[in-house]
């Protein structure tokens, strides 16, 4: 007589993440092991396996009677994709996005972050802002590179690297014109922390002329907070965080031109403000 095997129920994935915990779950074990690496790829290997059984986040990704994913946030519905496809793109990005807004004893900004002579200098600014097109000419010009996408400020003010690829649209601005700069291409890539020692707040301006303004330490923190992702949820703790990455720090506001000769320029007025 046959005997019938009991399926294997598939084994869930957790992982923490900048103090956040987060479980894997899916109807089968490769959209499992799938959704991890996808992770991995999301937080540039910056997480490590978690055991318990308390978790701040479970993403779940459910097969359809069609073959198509459901993706589910703490047994929310979030989207769907038939056979799957883009879902792990955008699982990617939500990903991201939770770990920065839930983050214990960090603050992520959206910002391009650069090294400069053992400082880092912060570039905040959404998408379309051309803070990558900067990041990247500034990388050219000699500083080390840290991050595109994300500054992440620990509790004591040290930025900490986020080395995710570049991202640099074409002239169209399309989401689907991208491509993609591997910061080891590059050759000057900084992994671990700084200090901060300057921050700008600039957007690309055809034929603007180069001339940056001096902000007022406050002036400066309202518009950081701007880009904090955990402002909402731990606004008391990124306050205070932001207030230690203005404190002693160049802070510049201004248009520039899209140029690689503006980030030599740059650098080098970095260097006359005892930066």
């Amino acid at each position: 007589m046959k005997r019938s095997g009991s399926k294997k129920m598939p084994l869930p994935i957790m992982f923490e993440s900048f103090g956040v915990r987060v479980r894997i779950l899916g109807s089968t074990q490769r959209i499992v092991n799938r959704a991890f690496r996808t992770a991995q790829r999301a937080m540039v290997g910056k997480l490590a396996p978690y055991v318990g059984d308390v978790v701040d986040h479970t993403f779940e990704f459910r097969l359809t009677p069609k073959r198509g994913i459901n993706l589910y946030h703490n047994d929310k519905y979030v989207t769907s994709s038939p056979y799957g496809v883009g879902l792990l793109n955008y699982f990617d990005s939500i990903l991201r996005v939770t770990i920065g807004e839930w983050a214990r004893g960090f603050v992520f900004l959206h910002a391009g972050v650069v090294g400069w002579k053992g400082k880092a200098l912060i570039l905040p600014g959404h998408s379309h802002s051309g803070k990558s097109t900067a990041i990247l000419s500034l990388v050219k010009a000699g500083a080390a590179y840290l991050s595109d996408e994300f500054a992440i400020i620990d509790e004591v003010g040290n930025v900490h690297s986020f080395e995710r690829p570049i991202n640099i649209r074409s002239a169209t601005g399309g989401n689907k014109d991208v491509s993609e700069i591997d910061p080891a291409t590059m050759g000057n890539v900084f992994i671990g922390s700084m200090p901060v020692g300057g921050i700008l707040f600039t957007q690309f301006v055809s034929g603007a002329a180069w001339s940056p303004r001096s902000l007022t330490p406050g002036t400066a923190l309202m518009k950081l907070a701007e880009q904090a992702l955990s402002i909402r949820k731990e606004s008391e703790f990124t306050i205070r965080t932001l207030k230690l990455t203005v404190e002693d720090s160049v802070l510049l506001e201004g248009e520039r031109p899209d140029s690689d000769e503006w980030a030599v320029n740059f650098l080098k007025f970095l260097d006359n403000c005892n930066y």
